[in-house]
């Protein structure tokens, strides 16, 4: 099987990306403010074997991606 990169990979299920993927995956253009976010405790990241680099999990991703929402109060 092979993985799209990216916002492009569209693999349903569970998956760790690179902090360059995760970059993409943000929409930003540098890995510093992913960065800044793996230092505050916003993402975790992981350890896989055989690799010396960091993961994240895409599932964290896309849930950090997503628009905060303000609740009104009427």
């Amino acid at each position: 099987m092979a993985f799209k990169w990216g916002s492009s990979d569209d693999y349903p299920d569970e998956r760790f990306v690179t902090i360059a993927e995760a970059t993409e995956i943000l929409g930003l253009k540098t890995r510093s403010r992913v960065l800044r976010l793996i230092q505050d405790g916003t993402l975790t990241t992981y350890r896989l074997p055989d690799t010396p680099r960091v993961r994240i999990k895409k599932s964290q991703l896309l849930q950090t991606s997503q628009p905060k929402t303000e609740s009104t109060h009427e």
